[in-house]
């Protein structure tokens, strides 16, 4: 039989190895909150009635954590791609701050062609000529193929349609420059050419700017402030 001092040093050992997995998972989420902290996340901020103007941007900058405040114009387009089509938003941004996830890319040239990044799940509304959503294979195989896609689009707002004087769909071709694995949902085009679209055929106001935080807690922070505003 194991006397009292053997059970009393089995007891010290439990507590012992007790005491250095709670000590372990302790310093493992510290380092996992301090990695939060210092990590850097986006959202795009809706900002209601508010003027994006150096007024904005002064009160914006005082939030604890933002780092970086840039604007989006959203250009709402009819896109077609084969049979199918969809109405969708294009999102104009400098490429260079968004946080993004490239799945496979490659060099285009900008000039008056819309050169676009399209988010991996940013097709899954298209519908063909019977309106059948798309599948999920024949989106693989149009983004597997992203070089050779034969996209169009066409401005769909009212200043689009006064320009058209025929009344029909004018359509337009577009360059599909990569895939993003994330953002995984929408369609981004450099601001600059956004900003052309918008002057010649759209409305040109910002509505929305791309908002970078640095730390989870001040990220949710943020969310909410721009929520009630």
């Amino acid at each position: 039989m194991m006397g009292r001092h053997g059970r009393r040093r089995i007891s010290i050992l439990v507590l012992s190895c007790a005491l250095a997995v709670t000590i372990v998972a302790l310093v493992f989420s510290l380092l996992l909150e301090n990695k939060e902290e210092e990590q850097c996340f986006q959202f795009a901020a809706d900002l209601g009635g508010t003027t994006y103007d150096e007024n904005f941007l002064e009160k914006a900058s005082k939030i604890r954590g933002i780092r970086q405040i840039c604007p989006i114009l959203e250009i709402p387009v009819r896109l077609k791609l084969e049979d199918y089509t969809m109405d969708t938003v294009w999102m104009a941004v400098d490429a260079d701050v968004l946080e993004k996830k490239v799945q496979k890319a490659r060099e285009v040239p900008l000039g008056t062609t819309p050169v676009l990044l399209l988010g991996k799940n940013s097709l899954a509304e298209m519908k063909d000529s019977n309106e059948h959503k798309i599948s999920e294979n024949q989106q693989k195989k149009f983004l597997d193929s992203f070089e050779k896609l034969e996209l169009k689009y066409s401005v769909a707002s009212q200043k689009a349609d006064a320009e058209n004087e025929i009344g029909e769909v004018q359509w337009k071709d577009c360059i599909v420059a990569g895939i993003l694995s994330s953002p995984s949902e929408g369609i981004y085009l450099p601001y600059a050419q956004g900003r052309m679209l918008c002057e010649a055929f759209a409305d040109s106001e910002i509505k929305k700017a791309l908002i970078t935080v640095q730390g989870k807690e001040n990220y949710k922070k943020a969310q909410s402030y721009f929520e009630i505003q």
